[in-house]
């Protein structure tokens, strides 16, 4: 045998390794939930089984596979027909056990049995095979492969409720439109189109793709409408108005989306003002800026404008446009949450580009690490443990020999946990600074303790959409472990280590989705799956073979993958059309309609915004921290007249759905002194936003505070103004006065 067929055939046996590995991987996360189908504690316990799904059972896949490959004889021809016919066994077994029927009933014990006697005939047959002096038939093989692709997608459309209606559906016209998809597909993926893009620069005629692909998100992405959704925008814009009055986090300030946000947004609000419209515009650019950076980054990965493209148009299609109404109006699943690990990879891509000035990069990938540690608690646990992961792996030489470069790792994380510091001591001072106390962390974690515990929570369902993020994530973890143990630093494409850190940044963020499994949200996770989706496609198709994959299996992975692409695609397509018909019929009117939104025009509710502040101008002066009971309209009170409330809330929905916040409140005793003014609306009565009908509903919170004040102080109506009540406060009640009134 020549040094080049072994070569071939070591590189064979490596994927077949890889491949079972995680077929055994899934197997034993089956096993797992047949096992605990029957106790619901643990099997309603999605975030704990997610856990142990990482942490155990890929190991125990990747041992299962190594121990198959250790008792491979001489006489079984080599690992490659010995794994492949694990992997094809185990495969079918492995739909087998997924079925939903096999899930209601069934012995546990007959599917252990099984499974080990697939493991025992497949030994026993190749025995067989190689003492009659035969080895598999490698037209066995490649037909068994195309199977195995067949079967899979017709088990996949056999699970999909909706089989019929998608045939039904797949008209000619949508046929069409499928293979035009797969036609630009192949186009991008030409093998003359496949050089190795690492060490390219950015060429003056790569400036006018880039103009041409910014042109083509803001066309796409920019909405002259600059939709708001107050509820939600509310759980921003309510800390950032306490923030700008001086309050600090931690102290005196509702925030449930994080901390070190807030200080990036105010840096917007120092130039524009505070208000619905301008969060949208703030929001909007953001946004614009995400999706530009995903262009620089797929560009630096593939050397094909059509298909950087492509992948671009996908992922606007997905996660933009594929949301239910428009995502503009859920700032906290855009950018403000999922936006570190863009920064991060195109970090990662400059450096693999600037060899030279990777210390530089280190500084700065430290630097964006140690802002997601205090930028909010999600954020924090989708960034923080991906980079660290990350880091170990680029610090591993040889796995096989257990090198480390331990002067390396140490560097990079004194690095990470030196901002982190100098992080920590600028918001410790800042908070003593405005408050006069340290901060109390557990008012931040009163509300992560409180979804912890199953607000608002969804259960994962069985069956869904999400198989397909996590088979792409388990795929991209095999191959990165494969990277490690079965492939020289040689053999690895283009860029690599980005997809290791967005591997493991996948896995981390779909944590989100299993909070709260709503269908709706793995369109908000979809970004690591896509990339990563696509980069495996992209190699597939090249002639490399780094990743040393059977052709007729690369050919039948990209068919189906094509195909599906093209087919289901589609049906994004009306609610992208809905939603750029409801842009382009006031695009005409964007520049305008920018300059009203940087000024914050139209104002909400402004004949009583600015009734509220004519009377307080009138009656509190230039005084800043004054009380005022007007139910939801608060926020737009406090942001447009620059007061804020004399109580330690501002959005009254952020804190009506957090207990220990509440009872903070309602414990709170504001300075009141005679002479002072309250204001008060009708509005009072519609404070709560139920999440239940999506209406604002009654709420007795600030009843309740109104009677604790007029309890223990004398109270004089002094006039009513658009719905406006103002009360002045004459004198404190003597104690006998407040014990009869307190019954």
């Amino acid at each position: 045998m020549t040094r080049e067929n072994h070569s071939d055939q070591k590189s064979y046996e490596d994927f077949w390794f890889l491949f079972l590995a995680g077929i055994y991987t899934l197997i034993g996360v089956t096993f797992f939930i047949t096992f605990q189908a029957a106790d619901s504690s643990i099997k309603t316990n999605d975030f704990k089984f997610y856990i142990l799904g990482w942490i155990v059972f890929l190991p125990v896949g990747w041992g299962l596979s190594a121990l198959a490959e250790k008792l491979k004889l001489k006489a079984l021809s080599g690992f490659s027909s010995f794994g492949f016919l694990l992997a094809f066994v185990n495969f079918i077994l492995l739909l087998y056990l997924l079925t939903p029927s096999n899930w209601a009933g069934g012995s546990n014990l007959f599917r252990v049995t099984l499974f080990c006697l697939s493991q025992l005939g497949v030994g026993l047959a190749v025995k067989g095979f190689s003492r009659q002096g035969q080895k598999l038939s490698p037209f066995l093989q490649k037909s068994l492969m195309v199977l195995m692709g067949v079967i899979f997608a017709c088990w996949i459309l056999f699970l999909t409720p909706d089989t019929f209606l998608f045939l039904k559906l797949a008209s000619i016209s949508n046929a069409l439109a499928g293979l035009l998809f797969i036609l630009l597909l192949r186009e991008g993926l030409k093998p003359e189109n496949l050089s190795n893009p690492a060490a390219r620069p950015l060429f003056r005629r790569e400036f006018f793709f880039y103009l041409l692909a910014l042109f083509l998100i803001v066309v796409l992405v920019v909405d002259p409408h600059y939709r708001v959704e107050t509820y939600h925008d509310s759980f921003y814009l309510g800390p950032l108005a306490d923030f700008r009055a001086g309050k600090a986090f931690l102290v005196n300030i509702n925030a449930q989306y994080g901390l070190f946000v807030f200080y990036f947004l105010s840096l917007f609000f120092k130039v524009l003002p505070l208000g619905f419209e301008s969060f949208s515009l703030v929001l909007t650019a953001l946004f614009v800026l995400q999706y530009f950076c995903f262009y620089f980054i797929v560009r630096q990965l593939f050397h094909s404008r059509l298909y950087s493209f492509l992948c671009l148009v996908v992922l606007l299609l997905v996660n933009y446009f594929a949301t239910m109404g428009f995502i503009i109006q859920n700032p906290s699943v855009g950018p403000l949450r999922f936006s570190f690990a863009y920064l991060l990879m195109a970090l990662i891509v400059l450096r693999n580009q600037k060899p030279k000035w990777a210390d530089r990069f280190y500084i700065a990938e430290a630097a964006v690490a140690a802002a997601a540690i205090f930028w909010s608690f999600e954020v924090c646990v989708y960034t923080l443990p991906a980079y660290l992961g990350f880091v170990c792996y680029e610090s591993i030489i040889d796995l096989k020999s257990l090198k480390f470069n331990w002067k390396l790792w140490i560097r990079r994380l004194s690095l990470l946990w030196g901002f982190g510091l100098l992080l920590l001591v600028f918001i410790y001072g800042d908070i003593y600074r405005r408050a006069a106390e340290w901060p109390h962390w557990n008012y931040y974690f009163d509300y992560i303790f409180l979804y912890k515990n199953g607000f608002g929570m969804l259960p994962v369902p069985a069956f869904g959409a999400w198989w397909i993020i996590i088979g792409i994530l388990l795929i991209s973890i095999c191959v990165v472990m494969g990277s490690l143990t079965k492939w020289k630093e040689s053999s690895r494409p283009a860029h690599f280590n980005v997809m290791v850190f967005l591997t493991f940044y996948g896995i981390s963020q779909f944590l989100y989705f299993l909070g709260r499994a709503h269908p709706n949200n793995l369109f908000h996770i979809s970004m690591p799956s896509i990339l990563l989706g696509a980069y495996w496609l992209y190699w597939l198709g090249s002639r490399q073979d780094g990743f040393a994959i059977p052709g007729l299996f690369k050919k039948t992975i990209l068919v189906l993958s094509a195909a599906g692409l093209g087919f289901y695609l589609q049906f994004l397509v009306p609610d992208m059309a809905f939603k750029l018909s409801q842009s382009f019929s006031e695009f005409s009117s964007l520049p305008q309609k920018t300059i009203d939104a940087a000024r914050n025009l139209p104002l909400a509710e402004d004949d009583f915004v600015k009734t509220a502040a004519d009377l307080m101008n009138q009656y509190s002066g230039s005084k800043k921290e004054v009380i005022y009971f007007f139910g939801n309209k608060g926020l737009d009170v406090s942001m447009y007249t620059g007061r804020t409330k004399a109580y330690p809330y501002n959005d009254i929905g952020q804190l009506c759905i957090c207990g220990p916040a509440i009872a903070r409140v309602m414990s709170y005793q504001p300075a009141i002194s005679p002479g002072d003014y309250l204001y008060l609306s009708k509005d009072i009565d519609s404070s709560y936003y139920d999440l239940i009908d999506g209406r604002y509903s009654a709420a007795v919170l600030e009843k309740t505070l109104l009677r604790k004040i007029n309890k223990r102080f004398n109270l004089k109506f002094v006039e009513l103004r658009n719905g406006i009540s103002v009360m002045r406060v004459l004198d404190e009640k003597s104690k006998s006065d407040q014990a009869r009134n307190s019954f």
